[in-house]
């Protein structure tokens, strides 16, 4: 990432308030939409701040070495997210790097492995689906969600590792799920954008599900609203065409936080937008949030694609998107992510909501190779 340094001369009144109205100025001439070939594109940034108070020693480097940390903090967070730096930062970003010196070694274990989220039909509560992601079960640190080590497996060169690994272990997971008898009609697998960009990655994508005995159309490739928009980048575009191609299906995932046009949608063939959860929270109640999430669900009819809400974490969330017609749920009010084996028991224990049709006869199964 292209990283700007902004050194202040001296002045008597350099606190934060003055380097927050430093932050906002800069942010709004960054953020200004460019003209490019005709199009219009928003660019976003990150800022870490340190000012003389906060730097840990009087000096210049201290003084960028600590704002590097807070930008470092900031870049986890959502687009145009400021950071001024604490001390707990440093702990933190010491962890990172040893978390990049560790992933190598963790992937060769089996420490990082998928958790699975449940989606269930809106109307129904079937599940439809889970969707696979990544866990790192450090023997140190504990169970570790995406947002803490993705960073450190990118900066350490690991992506498509840990998409070989994870796309490997739900496979397995898939065939554990068929000889207990669970019907789980597709697992949604994450690619990152470096590994769409490796020219072979389609070709390995259709030999491992074809070597797995499992029917392409059983894993839901997602991918972001970005990339619909990558239309220079000729290998992101023939690698999805190539898994369309093979019969995958393709999830739009966060959809309403980007830019995607309607023309790149259709062109993409994307099967299914998953709806951002920044625009569930408050449907059930908030008139102007149905009336966005409402305008999402009638392009998606229109287009004939399906939809799915994440983030859906209520009883009365759910009831809103069944009867607006939104097809399925995935949040934390259907179920968090959970191991394998925590799967077989939430959909035994589940069985299906009352009123909702039969239960589901399961067996225990595990997948093989699975730690």
């Amino acid at each position: 990432d292209d990283v700007v340094c902004v050194i202040l001369q001296p002045t008597r009144r350099a606190d934060l308030d003055v380097a927050m109205m430093i932050s906002d100025r800069l942010q709004g001439s960054v953020t200004q939409p460019l003209s490019l070939e005709g199009r219009s594109l928003r660019v976003t940034c990150h800022i870490g701040i340190c000012t003389d108070v906060m730097s840990p020693e009087p000096t210049g480097g201290a003084f960028l070495a600590a704002a590097d940390c807070a930008l470092a903090i900031a870049s986890r967070q959502e687009d145009g997210a400021v950071r001024a730096f604490t001390p707990e930062m440093q702990a933190a970003v010491e962890t990172d790097h040893t978390l990049a010196v560790e992933v190598g070694s963790a992937l060769r274990k089996g420490q990082i492995r998928p958790w699975f989220q449940p989606q269930v039909d809106a109307r129904s509560g079937t599940l439809t689906g889970f969707e696979a992601l990544a866990r790192w079960h450090h023997p140190k640190l504990g169970v570790l969600a995406p947002g803490r080590f993705l960073g450190s497996v990118d900066a350490a060169g690991y992506n498509a590792e840990l998409g070989e690994r994870m796309l490997r272990a739900s496979l397995e997971a898939m065939e554990a799920w068929d000889r207990a008898g669970i019907d789980v009609p597709h697992v949604g697998i994450n690619f990152s954008m470096d590994e769409l960009r490796d020219p072979r990655l389609a070709e390995r994508v259709v030999w491992e599900v074809d070597r797995a005995g499992i029917a392409p159309f059983r894993i839901a490739v997602e991918i972001l609203e970005t990339v619909t928009l990558a239309d220079a980048e000729q290998v992101i575009m023939r690698n999805v065409r190539a898994l369309k191609e093979a019969g995958f299906m393709l999830d739009l995932d966060d959809f309403g936080t980007g830019a995607a046009a309607i023309s790149h949608i259709a062109r993409f063939g994307v099967h299914r937008i998953k709806i951002d959860r920044s625009f569930i929270e408050g449907v059930e109640h908030e008139p102007e949030t149905r009336r966005m999430v409402g305008a999402i669900l009638k392009l998606a009819s229109e287009l004939g694609i399906e939809s799915l809400a994440e983030g859906v974490e209520t009883d009365a969330q759910a009831e809103a998107l069944a009867q607006m017609g939104c097809g399925h749920l995935q949040g934390y009010g259907i179920a968090k992510p959970m191991p394998f084996d925590d799967t077989v028991r939430w959909v035994r224990e589940r069985g299906v909501p009352e009123g909702w049709g039969g239960r589901i006869d399961l067996a225990t199964a595990q997948p093989r190779g699975s730690a």
